[in-house]
């Protein structure tokens, strides 16, 4: 795997050289600035795989430096590991708005870095195999539009939206964050209640990822700056964090939001006017007793109760907020689904 790492203390890229090579990982860059990055980006012969970038540094820092990776072709789905110390919790919201994958603490562990770019590794052997199958699908020609095609349970990274992020990089955030954190942000979920009709209709292609890109982007406005970052989940189900301390009346914001999409007036390729309506969930807060990982139970939990049809009895707020295979079954099932596809 060809690893770019970046930061402007040379020990640190030391460290990083070391923890690396331990997992048997020696193809790597080292840069001292992101403007010493963006040369090496530039004058690559190859695309980096894997890339690790300091947050603090002098000149351009290090979310800026994610932000214009992200802007980049051969960028748009590499893994980007964020370095920070303690005392940049700050960033890190804005480092995951801005496309990061994951992030780690200094000083790190030597053993939970090289863990994490072993996972940042098996998503780029995950991506090159689908890379493969859209290629083999495009020199077709005739199904072209099956590289497009999503299934209703995937939860499809939309891109281009402000505020909207990976939802692996939401459950690895929310994993990382400290209870004083954990106290100061709440959850908001909601869905589209029509979800299945429009997913059909639009043949679960490129109009779908534009009905969830719409939608999302409505809830965002609507939101009026309190959201801190939203992922979706597949399902027409989304999830967005939020601060704690920002005014958000759940009723009027749906209420606003459905306006928003009905004044939209989106309408497939033949005409035919599309109306998308969302369905909002209450706000919870996770509290100051949660643990990262209760969080993510809770994120988990609150997921599988929007996948309950409508019309079946139950109260999402008073459900149990433990584990839950709601989302991990769904994603599981289309992991393998996917490898066992791109094996055969």
């Amino acid at each position: 795997m060809k690893i770019l790492a970046v930061d402007d203390d040379e020990f640190i890229l030391e460290l990083l050289t070391e923890a690396l090579n331990d997992v048997g990982l020696s193809d790597i860059t080292l840069a001292t600035s992101a403007e010493h990055a963006i040369d090496c980006v530039r004058n690559a012969a190859s695309p980096y795989q894997c890339i690790l970038l300091d947050i603090q540094m002098p000149g351009m820092n290090g979310i800026d430096l994610c932000k214009w990776l992200r802007r980049q072709d051969r960028y748009n789905e590499t893994p980007i590991i964020m370095i920070t110390s303690l005392s940049d919790k700050a960033y890190i919201d804005r480092a995951f708005s801005s496309g990061a994958s994951d992030y780690v603490t200094k000083p790190f562990d030597l053993t939970e870095l090289g863990s994490r770019v072993r996972i940042a590794q098996r998503q780029i052997q995950t991506n090159n195999r689908l890379s493969q199958k859209k290629f083999e699908v495009k020199a077709i020609g005739a199904q072209l539009e099956d590289v497009y095609r999503v299934e209703l349970s995937d939860a499809v990274h939309i891109t281009d939206v402000a505020g909207v992020i990976d939802m692996l990089a939401l459950e690895n955030y929310l994993l990382k964050m400290q209870r004083g954190d954990l106290y100061a942000t709440s959850l908001v979920a909601f869905r589209i209640a029509n979800v299945a009709e429009l997913y059909a209709r639009s043949h679960a292609n490129i109009l779908f990822r534009d009905i969830l890109a719409d939608t999302v982007e409505s809830v965002i406005n609507s939101m009026h700056g309190i959201n801190r970052m939203t992922a979706y989940a597949g399902n027409g189900i989304f999830v967005s964090l939020v601060s704690d301390f920002g005014d958000l009346d759940v009723p009027e914001l749906e209420t606003e939001c459905n306006q928003m999409l009905a004044d939209l007036g989106a309408v497939t390729a033949s005409g035919r006017r599309i109306d998308i309506t969302i369905k909002m969930g209450a706000r919870t807060r996770f509290g100051v007793t949660h643990s990262g990982k209760a969080a993510l139970n809770h994120l988990h939990s609150v997921i599988a109760d929007l996948l309950i049809p409508p019309d079946t009895p139950s109260d999402m707020h008073q459900r149990d907020t433990g584990n839950s295979p709601g989302f991990i079954g769904t994603l599981s099932k289309t992991v393998q689904r996917l490898l066992g596809d791109t094996t055969r």
